[in-house]
């Protein structure tokens, strides 16, 4: 039993000093996210309402793709920083040095690799604007591409490894 309540003073003890290491990222992180997320509202709000029209047209289609495509880089920019932060999380328990180094290393590929991803995604976003023949959709894509600019930034300079 003093084993045990032991064991768990020492796990708090742990989360609270693991807890202030993350609160430096951790603000900038929720307001990136509730910029994605409201974003996805205003998108997912329009398509709604696109899709509730009675004179149901190809171009209308097109929008709505368009609109769905949105979607789905944005949901993208969410699962990114959640697999980055918990990449920064799990980073930050680990104690010995060897692991540490080999979990840079890994850390490092996969920041390069959603950094490059989250490039290609901006670059197509800013092709599909230049086509674009919506007002609001057009809208929607820039800040879009916006919101992977300012994301690539944000993972770039609060996780360094």
């Amino acid at each position: 039993m003093k084993f045990k309540f032991i064991t768990l003073i020492a796990l708090f003890l742990f989360c609270l000093s693991f807890n202030a290491s993350a609160q430096k990222w951790s603000e900038p992180i929720d307001i990136q996210r509730n910029k994605i997320d409201s974003l996805q509202t205003k998108v997912l709000m329009s398509n709604k309402k696109l899709l509730m029209t009675n004179n149901y047209t190809d171009e209308k289609r097109n929008i709505s793709d368009a609109q769905n495509l949105l979607f789905e880089n944005l949901q993208f920019l969410l699962s990114t920083i959640e697999n980055v932060t918990t990449n920064q999380l799990l980073f930050e328990m680990i104690t010995s040095k060897p692991q540490v180094l080999n979990a840079q290393k890994l850390l490092k590929l996969r920041q390069t690799q959603l950094i490059s991803e989250m490039t290609i995604r901006a670059e197509s976003l800013q092709r599909q604007i230049q086509v674009s023949k919506d007002n609001e959709t057009t809208k929607y894509m820039f800040e879009t591409r916006d919101l992977f600019k300012s994301t690539q930034e944000l993972i770039s300079t609060n996780f360094k490894y």
